[in-house]
């Protein structure tokens, strides 16, 4: 094993340990890095005949310059045929093998076409519900064998592996020079672009060969003699996720008497574009399981040779090959798998047939904005059931097609496309998607589901749109579109009915005026006039498809009497609690919160001026959905009682809501906090994301939170812990913090689990990355309205209306820094700043419009926040006031992202600026006649600052600097400590706009209904613009500065 690694190099050894190397030889070894495949050793023996067999796939609506393959395809079909045209010596045979109905097609030419496939996972296994079929490794390997080519080497390498040039040479000497009869070369990951942002073809080969690489740790190119590929007994293995390389690696290495392993850094030998790990995708996790059973259970082959006693002294390579497999088998399948105790695991089966099989029901809970998705959403996130998604995983692949084909549906009830391309819209492949993912759920519950479990209806009820973390309610988002956004259960009937599911409906209702408070008020989607006139008209059209489809009807949940009716509701279950045993019912009971009553005055005065009429038919139509539903449940007649014009009255919650009965023990989503619905100091919180799915912002409105929540001067932990953090246990002394900490990762580590399963700490993530999140941020919602995205925090956080507003202000404040200030800022702003042309891009809708920003007074509000803030890299981002004038002073003199080179007005990828290019950002301003030319300029003359960047520079108020802690005070003239909002002496309270507390009956306080960057004038009675002439009390021989927005020095000099 030792030998591995050594000798097969021109003048030394390749190494991966030194002490091992020197073990091994006794004597002092060499070590000589192998920079370049060409370092191998030529050897002059006679090349053997190789026999390379792929198995490529056709790629529906494929790119043209890579039909009919994907783009790794297309570029690993050029390597091979470039790489076989370089050989020296020896014979090359490429094959090729794919299933029969595309085998014509994806052959390419210059190829050996094997017999063609004919079975799959889609035919072997159709419960595993995988978007991909597979084919099995043992298919592809009998192929090559049968082929009619005298071939003593067989290589088989995965159809996304690209090969070097001289890949086939490097072969041919490994194997004359030091005879190994199997081995593997681990490939190096690089980009799959070009730096211009274009995709890579199989023209850039030569680009790709010296790229800037990554190492992979897996095995997924084997070249093996044929004596040992006979000897292979692979079975039902199929590729295209784990166990698959693991196990074929195993079987090979204990037939062969001479092996060896490559690892990236030591060969280049084959490279792969970008790290996609497709296998990690949740819906993957019953073919990962499925892969194990067939690698461990099939044949005694793996159990006999890895529970042998002497197999570490007498076979130490075939030992660790057993060693990661069974580590792989306690991630994936059981933690206390063992080979020698493993009759549970293989006498069990993801196939478990009752003599009843479950009934799943869809249904979709249609109301309008603001009467309760949210609250739905939380109901059934709290359940036992949905807890199942991190113990079973069937479960969790159940919950991701549930989140897809709710997102399908929300697109096609959105319609964002009709307003602006009307020609381009088309929605019959998310229809047609979306009926294929009602079979399958149906297919789902069908072998995994006992009865038992979902009430004596047998029935379980799987809701599209107000389940865990995703709710659609109408309108659906707060584009331009929300006309459009009108929903329709008959194409939602017409999906279940072609896809042979039972599907359902239930009717969500509220008081009309509550619903305009909470979506006008609360949070803002609209206008309150278009909001009554748009909600009035949906939902106008609820009544008529509740008629339409009343057969259809499942319940009626009226918000301001939530648990009205229960008894009447059909079905099992709902929302994972079960009606028949009142789990729904108590469930109900612990998580309501009744809303606040409104008195007769805040009814009149929430009604624009002239639009009594119509908030009347808002509350008509209101009466009339629930009066509608109520009738329809109850099995009354089709007529519908007249409904009053007078608004109903809100209700007193029933006393049953204000009760305490007992309840059965449901844990929370975050047990840590004993019982309580939102969460407590100290926070321990994890926020992971995908890169560029908004995890900065998630991040940073988290550490925002815990800053605002915390006791004063509690300590709180922020730090990103990367790969190399969680190998080094940077999260387990964290965890082990009796303190505060907010932290991110894109790292979805197993141990990341168990510390939520436990409680001990509560995850946050920004995309779909993990499936046991407290909360999963929508990117779409942050591009529709990040403020908004603010409010779905309140209940986890016990958020006030106070602390919402602050949250916002600090968050718009951040936003504005984070794209126009400093190295990592908007890139269209790089270009603005110096000197190009952006109006091309002002229509974009991520163009930040920095131009219409007074950055110095962002920089004060920010920076006298009642929120602390760190910066995470002071060198290329804001920390304190006077960053934005200096470091975009820098980024004006032709500087990019991280400092890059700016070479012209062009964008080319992501970011601007030439990749590689990256430098340090220095410490201080060019003077303004120092100012590089302006890139792109015609005449590339000498430029100025622009008046707004070289008056902030000459500011001398932007340059105060203030200890951690502290904040600058101009009236004060020196740096005070911060004070947070929630700790002002008694009698006194915290004013926003003020920063600071003043006595609970000060005049200009913030109205709390005012909108960010209006505050309550007393005299005008109304919300006005922050800078309005309003006359606040400042001390004697003190003015209000609306810049600082504080009381400053009478001095016209100030």
């Amino acid at each position: 094993e030792m030998k591995i690694h050594a000798s097969a190099f021109l003048g030394g050894l390749v190494v991966a340990n030194h002490a091992l190397l020197s073990f091994a030889l006794d004597k002092p070894s060499v070590l000589v890095k192998a920079n370049h495949i060409s370092s191998l050793k030529e050897s002059k023996k006679p090349g053997v005949s190789l026999l390379h067999v792929i198995s490529p796939f056709g790629v529906e609506n494929c790119l043209p310059q890579f039909c009919p393959f994907d783009q790794a395809q297309s570029v690993v079909v050029g390597s091979m045929l470039r790489a076989k045209d370089n050989t020296s010596r020896g014979h090359v045979t490429l094959a090729a093998t794919a299933f029969e109905d595309e085998q014509k097609n994806v052959v390419p030419e210059g190829f050996d076409a094997l017999p063609a496939l004919t079975r799959s996972t889609e035919t072997e296994y159709p419960e595993l519900l995988s978007s991909e079929r597979l084919p099995f490794i043992q298919d592809i390997i009998d192929r090559a064998l049968n082929h009619n080519v005298d071939s003593e080497y067989i290589i088989y390498t995965n159809s996304d592996i690209i090969l070097h040039e001289s890949f086939y040479d490097t072969v041919q000497n490994t194997i004359a020079n030091e005879g190994y009869d199997f081995f593997t070369i681990n490939r190096r990951t690089v980009s799959k672009s070009r730096d211009d942002g274009e995709l890579r073809t199989k023209a850039d080969l030569d680009e790709i060969f010296v790229s800037e690489y990554e190492q992979h740790p897996g095995n997924d190119c084997f070249i093996m003699k044929r004596e040992i590929a006979e000897k292979l007994n692979l079975g039902d293995i199929f590729i295209g996720t784990i166990f698959f390389a693991n196990t074929m690696s195993l079987q090979a290495y204990y037939h062969s008497s001479n092996p060896a392993s490559f690892k990236s850094e030591e060969v280049i030998g084959t490279f792969h574009l970008g790290d996609d790990r497709k296998w990690s995708d949740m819906r993957k996790l019953a073919s990962i399981k499925q892969n194990a059973m067939n690698s461990i259970c099939q044949n005694q082959f793996l159990q006999d040779v890895c529970s042998a006693e002497d197999l570490a002294e007498k076979r130490p390579n075939v030992w660790i090959h057993c060693k990661r497999l069974k580590k792989k088998m306690q991630k994936w399948v059981e933690r206390d798998f063992e080979f020698n105790d493993n009759n549970n695991i293989c006498h069990s089966s993801l196939k478990k047939n009752h003599p009843e099989t479950t009934k799943a029901r869809f249904v979709f809970s249609l109301g309008t904005e603001g009467t309760g998705h949210h609250f739905l959403s939380k109901l059934e996130k709290s359940s036992n059931f949905a807890k199942l998604a991190k113990t079973e995983q069937w479960f969790g692949i159940l919950r991701e097609e549930q989140r897809q084909s709710a997102k399908l549906l929300r697109g096609i009830y959105r319609l964002d496309d009709l307003p602006t391309s009307p020609d381009t819209l088309d929605l019959t492949p998310a229809y047609e998607e979306l009926v294929k993912k009602l079979k399958k759920m149906q297919g789902i519950v069908n072998e995994n589901i006992d009865p038992s479990r979902v009430g004596n209806n047998e029935v379980l009820s799987i809701h599209l749109n107000a389940f865990m973390n995703f709710m659609t309610s109408f309108p659906a988002t707060n584009t331009t579109a929300r006309y459009t956004q009108l929903p329709d259960l008959g194409i939602f009937y017409k999906a279940c009915q072609d896809a042979e599911v039972e599907c359902g409906h239930i009717l969500m209702t509220r008081d009309a005026h509550e619903i305009l408070r909470s979506t006008t008020k609360n949070r803002f989607h609209d206008h309150p006039k278009r909001q009554i006139i748009n909600l009035s008209m949906h939902l106008n059209m609820m009544i008529s498809q509740a008629i339409q489809y009343s057969e259809k009807l499942v319940g009626c949940f009226h918000f301001n009497d939530p648990t009205s009716l229960l008894r009447q509701w059909t079905g099992g279950d709902m929302f994972g609690w079960n009606i028949d045993d009142n789990s729904l019912e108590n469930a109900i009971k612990m998580y309501y919160s009744p809303s606040r009553s409104m008195t007769e005055e805040e009814r009149v005065e929430l009604v624009p001026d002239g639009f009594d009429l119509y908030m009347e038919s808002m509350m008509r139509a209101t009466e009339m959905l629930r009066t509608t539903c109520q009738t329809q449940l109850l099995g009354g007649q089709s007529e519908i009682p007249a409904v009053p014009l007078e608004h109903p009255v809100n209700k007193d919650p029933p006393k049953l809501l204000n009760q305490q009965p007992e309840i059965p023990a449901v844990p929370l989503e975050h047990p840590a906090n004993d019982g309580l619905s939102h969460l407590l100091p100290p926070y321990k919180i994890v926020q992971i994301g995908a890169p560029r799915t908004g995890s900065t912002f998630q991040f940073e409105l988290l550490r925002a939170i815990v800053a605002l929540k915390s006791p004063a001067g509690a300590e709180i932990k922020s730090r990103v812990v990367s790969k190399s953090d969680w190998n080094e246990g940077v999260f387990e002394e964290l965890q082990s913090s009796t303190e505060s900490f907010v932290v991110k990762t894109h790292i979805a580590d197993e141990r990341l689990i168990a510390a939520s399963d436990s409680g001990s700490v509560s995850v946050f993530s920004s995309s779909d990355i993990v499936p046991y999140s407290l909360y999963t941020q929508q990117r779409q919602n942050i591009e529709d309205c990040s403020a908004c995205e603010i409010d779905q925090y309140r209940s986890l956080f016990d958020l006030t209306d106070e602390d919402v507003a602050t949250l916002k202000k600090h968050m718009q404040d951040y936003e504005i820094l984070r794209q126009c200030c400093g190295f990592q800022m908007s890139k269209y702003e790089v270009l603005r700043l110096n000197g190009c042309d952006v109006s091309e891009y002002t229509e974009q809708p991520d163009y930040p419009h920095c131009e219409r920003h007074d950055l110095s007074s962002v920089e004060m509000s920010f920076a006298n926040s009642p929120i602390s803030f760190e910066t995470t890299n002071p060198e290329f981002n804001w920390a304190a006031p006077g960053d934005c004038a200096r470091l975009n002073a820098e980024v004006a003199t032709g500087k990019g992202f991280n400092g890059r080179r700016l070479d012209g007005c062009k964008l080319n990828g992501k970011f601007a600026g030439v990749k590689g290019s990256e430098g340090t950002a220095t410490k201080t301003v060019a003077a303004p006649e120092e100012h590089a030319p302006r890139i792109g300029s015609p005449e590339h003359n000498q430029a100025e600052i622009s008046p707004m960047l070289k008056n902030s520079i000459e500011s001398e108020r932007v340059l105060k600097r203030c200890p951690r802690g502290h904040v600058w005070s101009g009236r004060a003239g020196e740096c005070v400590p911060r004070v947070r909002p929630h700790n002002c002496p008694n009698g006194q309270r915290w004013n926003r706009l003020m920063r600071r507390c003043v006595p609970q009956d000060s005049e200009n306080t913030v109205h709390p209904s005012c909108p960010d960057g209006q505050v309550w004038d007393d005299e005008a009675h109304e919300c006005v613009d922050i800078g309005s002439n309003i006359i606040y009390n400042c001390p004697d021989g003190q003015m209000w500065d609306d810049t600082v927005q504080e009381c400053v020095p009478d001095d016209e000099d100030t």
